[in-house]
């Protein structure tokens, strides 16, 4: 991964997830193999929090899944 930016790192996460979920560390730690700086993880990951796309609870990123809206419901 050579690209470091908030959709780089999305993919990232959506690798290491298998049930919505990943360790922030196994997350970072891959990241940084593949030469990311801690400050351009954090800086991305804080991206992705901002736009609602992930959420971090306790030790793990939380991937959010997009809301669908309902559909109208027609007056009779």
């Amino acid at each position: 991964m050579t690209e470091r930016s908030a959709a780089a790192l999305l993919k990232r996460i959506e690798e290491y997830t298998l049930d919505g979920t990943a360790e922030v560390f196994a997350v970072w730690k891959g990241a940084c193999t593949d030469g990311w700086t801690s400050d351009a993880f954090a800086e991305a990951l804080e991206q992705l929090i901002n736009l609602d796309y992930v959420e971090i609870v306790g030790d793990r990123v939380v991937l959010k899944r997009p809301q669908v809206a309902a559909a109208p419901r027609w007056q009779q």
